[in-house]
């Protein structure tokens, strides 16, 4: 009967009592309860085009008999219908993983990885995916594939790191992990703790697995933007430039890390790594020494960049500046022993570089003063006495040098230049006497000390002990035609009577006493 009416409701198409049909013969116990659920399944699928109920009837057909083809079949061409897709495929997929079809497993997932949008849930079907894909198909790189999906979807997860990392070291798809990672963090607009770590990471395996060093400067710049303080990364970075020679890129890097210093000592260090590129690498010698000045700003005592710079700016010729360096340097240094070295430097840019020899001289005067013994700036001196302009001033530091350090032949040039430059008669009258002791007490040369008395009245006729001077030491030498010779040329340098008589007797007892020739007495 049942059958019957079954066959009726079809023919006749009342397709609603049909289902009636098929409740009642559920709630009667009439025939195999799960092909009755099929075919109550079927009907709603078909012929009352209700899908959701439908699956209801072919989950519960399946509760019954999970091996049973129709609804098997049944619910496969429901998963070709994307609104009931996923509800299909959950259905189906513990039906699958019992037969361990992991094909029609995987299809299942991704139907239902489709349809999910909860972060949580499809993380659990990519897992399941990964998991099948290396346990049960020994799919390696569909599993690689498969948690490449699930990194992008929580790229801050780290356990998917790992998990990645594991399987490209057993394929050695290094290549392919560094795609995996920087595809990600190409979508992060914004960076983290985590993804600041990734970005390393993803930089660390493109410069020591792929070598491609122009991808891992790039990630391991943006890790270090966001961590400045980051040492290790900023290592890695410098590596990378400077293997790449991307000197242009290590200076701003460079300069970016002498900005996020902490303390002082952080900061000079990169700005001498900075000074030191760009004269070496670069060639950029002014910028180098405006970063060496930047040091000194921050400590006016740096050795390192006090040295680099002096020798910088000699290299470019900048004297102005190189002397005002110079001053810092002995203000720096005044104490110390080798002051008037750097003071001595100091004088001979002024004289040569900078024209500027009255500031030379000064500065000599300074180291003198302190050291009369500091023989270079002794003998810079003495390459100066000619000067015209500047000759007194040099003789005058000079004479207290020769002096003290008892160099009486320097003394002798000291006192003629004097001599050459003096036209006060008493005053050339001294300078002479005093080159005449010299000559006669230093150098035991009476012969050259009567000449300098005789230079002496010359200068001054009237001069008694210059007179004296030269009566003594003719008498000493018995030199009589230089005795009158001197007393003529005093003659010929006054216009004073008296002078003249006096000098004129002595000529006359010269004649006539020492030389014998009273005639020419006589004459006188």
């Amino acid at each position: 009967a049942y059958d019957g009416l079954e066959r009726l409701y079809k023919r006749a198409e009342r397709f609603q009592d049909l289902v009636s049909h098929y409740e009642r013969m559920l709630e009667d116990g009439v025939g195999e309860p799960v092909e009755i659920r099929y075919r109550l399944g079927i009907t709603k699928l078909d012929r009352l085009e209700d899908a959701w109920a439908a699956t209801d009837q072919f989950r519960d057909a399946l509760a019954l008999d999970v091996d049973h083809g129709p609804t098997i079949e049944a619910l496969e061409r429901l998963m070709e219908n994307e609104e009931h897709r996923a509800t299909a495929a959950e259905i189906l997929e513990p039906v699958f993983l019992q037969k361990m079809d992991w094909p029609k497993v995987t299809a299942c997932i991704e139907a239902r990885l489709a349809a999910q949008g909860d972060l949580d849930a499809r993380k659990a079907h990519l897992m399941r995916l990964g998991q099948i894909s290396e346990d049960y198909l020994e799919d390696l790189e569909g599993a690689l594939e498969a948690y490449a999906r699930l990194f992008r979807e929580d790229p801050r997860d780290e356990s998917t790191w790992e998990t990645l990392s594991r399987l490209a070291r057993v394929l050695e798809r290094y290549d392919r992990l560094a795609e995996i990672y920087s595809q990600a963090l190409e979508e992060v607009t914004a960076d983290d703790d985590e993804t600041a770590k990734l970005a390393q990471l993803t930089g660390r395996l493109y410069d020591e697995r792929t070598e491609d060093l122009d991808k891992a400067a790039q990630f391991y710049n943006r890790a270090l933007r966001y961590d400045p303080t980051n040492h290790g990364v900023f290592i890695a970075l410098e590596s990378v430039h400077r293997r790449r020679e991307a000197w242009d890129d290590l200076l701003a890097l460079y300069r970016a890390q002498s900005e996020a210093a902490e303390d002082d000592s952080d900061r000079i260090a990169f700005l001498r790594k900075s000074a030191r590129l760009l004269e070496e690498q670069l060639g950029q010698l002014d910028a180098a020494i405006e970063t060496h000045r930047d040091i000194l700003m921050i400590d006016g005592e740096d050795q390192n960049a006090i040295s680099s710079l002096d020798d910088l700016l000699v290299r470019q010729g900048r004297w102005a500046e190189l002397a005002d360096h110079l001053r810092h340097q002995i203000d720096l240094y005044a104490a110390e022993p080798d002051a008037n070295d750097l003071k001595l430097r100091l004088g001979r840019i002024l004289q040569d570089k900078l024209d500027d020899l009255h500031g030379a001289i000064d500065v000599f005067e300074q180291i003198t003063q302190s050291d009369p013994h500091h023989s270079d700036t002794v003998v810079a001196l003495e390459q100066l006495v000619q000067n015209a302009e500047h000759q007194i001033r040099i003789i005058q530091l000079l004479e207290p040098i020769y002096l003290a350090t008892d160099q009486w032949r320097k003394r002798i040039a000291v006192y003629e230049a004097q001599v050459r430059i003096t036209e006060e008669a008493y005053a050339r009258v001294e300078l002479l006497c005093q080159i005449a002791d010299l000559h006669e007490n230093r150098a035991g040369d009476l012969q050259l000390a009567f000449h300098a008395y005789a230079r002496a009245l010359s200068a001054d006729p009237e001069n008694e002990d210059a007179r004296s001077q030269v009566d003594r030491l003719a008498e000493q030498l018995g030199t009589w035609d230089a005795h009158i010779a001197a007393y003529e040329e005093a003659l010929t340098q006054t216009q004073d009577h008296s002078d003249q008589a006096q000098l004129l007797t002595q000529i006359a007892r010269l004649n006539d006493e020492k030389r014998g020739h009273p005639r020419s007495a006589i004459t006188t």
